[in-house]
């Protein structure tokens, strides 16, 4: 059995569901079972999450968080997009069942595109958490920020493999509190930042086939042939990809070269909307967007659809 927790609020059932279906696409021989982590959801959401698996193996469980759990944190970083639904992966060891030991957490703007088979047979002895490099290259100002050698790496935490008994036995959650409580002027990227700076000896990092970061798709990677081809690489055997830029694929100005697998599984979810972003006031600020851009007047920073497939071909061949 692969245990996955998908922590969301109601704004986010739409794109909980999308992931529900990459998954469930690409895993139809493995048995699931979805552990979503969400205060207040109406009984209407979960009908649509639980109708997500009728037709599959898998099974849904629902689990809420007390406030009491949450006093210690507060957000230091994204105010206007994020809710405190980020510190829920932190308490995931006390929130899921003890008989549980491990679970794969995922924020709900990645899509799995390939058996989860691997990832979740990764050795975890001694280990407490495992995830991918945050960036090609983190940023240095984040280990002196947070005090450790940069040897140890920093992991993004949209994906993360997380050993609950690892967790329970060695009292990590506490520890996680407490370190945020007696470095508030550190911490800048919420939970990201505390589980780094906590389990910086206790980590493990991944390939990055297992969070496929925005990083892999800039323009300014592909000038430089070992970047290029260090992206390429990536981008060829994308075990789960993940949205992480401010303009998601819902969004009518996103221009990510992958934007249109979402839709792809979002047809197998209730939201089959995509016919909205066709309409014409939604194309009409698209173009106006993108116009600067087709013009040459801007340089976009991120790769458009049909010079990341060009560049995959020329690898290709």
């Amino acid at each position: 059995m692969i245990h996955i927790a998908l922590t969301i609020d109601e704004n986010y059932v739409r794109y909980c569901t999308v992931v529900m279906a990459s998954i469930l696409e690409n895993n139809k021989m493995d048995d699931i079972t979805f552990h979503i982590v969400a205060n207040d959801l109406t009984s209407n959401s979960k009908t649509i999450i639980f109708n997500q698996v009728k037709n599959s193996k898998a099974l849904v469980s629902f689990y809420t968080v007390p406030s009491l759990l949450l006093e210690a944190y507060e957000l230091k970083w994204g105010h206007k997009r994020l809710s405190m639904t980020v510190f829920y992966r932190c308490l995931l060891a006390t929130i899921l069942p003890e008989t549980i030991e491990k679970v794969v957490y995922m924020d709900c703007d990645v899509l799995v595109l390939q058996s989860l088979r691997d990832l979740w047979n990764t050795p975890m002895e001694n280990i407490a958490v495992a995830g991918v490099q945050d960036l090609l290259e983190t940023p240095k100002e984040y280990f002196s920020r947070l005090e450790y050698d940069s040897k140890y790496g920093y992991f993004n935490g949209g994906m993360l493999l997380i050993n609950l008994d690892y967790w329970r036995k060695h009292n990590v959650e506490n520890r996680l509190k407490e370190y945020f409580r007696a470095n508030l002027d550190k911490v800048v990227r919420n939970d990201q930042d505390i589980m780094n700076a906590v389990l910086y000896k206790e980590k493990q990092m991944l390939d990055m086939k297992w969070n496929v970061q925005i990083d892999v798709f800039l323009t300014k990677h592909y000038s430089d042939i070992n970047l290029r081809n260090k992206c390429l690489a990536v981008a060829g055997d994308i075990g789960i990809l993940h949205y992480c830029y401010r303009k998601k694929p819902w969004h009518y100005n996103c221009i990510h070269p992958m934007r249109d697998l979402f839709f792809k599984y979002q047809k197998l979810t209730p939201f089959d909307d995509y016919s909205r972003l066709q309409k014409p006031l939604s194309k009409i600020h698209c173009f106006l967007h993108n116009l600067p851009y087709t013009l040459g007047i801007k340089e976009s920073k991120i790769l458009d659809k049909k010079k990341f497939e060009r560049y995959l071909e020329e690898k290709d061949n």
